[in-house]
């Protein structure tokens, strides 16, 4: 990866670590100051969804989230399918499925 920052253990899918991942970046970039989520973000984001939807509650919040982390894990993979699936606890058919649904994906 570029500036040097991936992790040695970046050449196998499984073996890939995320959180060393980032840890290295944050290293790496001392004027990048790291993400943290606020609860409260999160809460209002569902309470939004809640109180402006009658229907498919479950899936609005799904997609809220679920679309956003399908983008940033395959930014760190480079698009690697197999290693975003392995990151994510997926195989590489439902990861495809979910590509699709979302738009990321032809």
């Amino acid at each position: 990866m570029r500036d040097g920052v991936a992790p040695k253990n970046l050449q196998t899918p499984l073996a890939f670590n995320l959180t060393k991942y980032m840890e290295n970046l944050m290293n790496a970039k001392s004027n990048v100051t790291p993400f943290v989520v606020n609860p409260d973000h999160i809460r209002a984001a569902v309470k939004h969804v809640v109180d402006t939807k009658e229907e498919n509650l479950h899936e609005e919040v799904l997609a809220l989230f679920e679309k956003p982390l399908l983008e940033e894990v395959l930014l760190v993979v480079r698009g690697n399918q197999t290693r975003a699936a392995a990151i994510l606890g997926l195989n590489r058919g439902a990861l495809r499925k979910k590509l699709k649904e979302h738009g990321l994906m032809k």
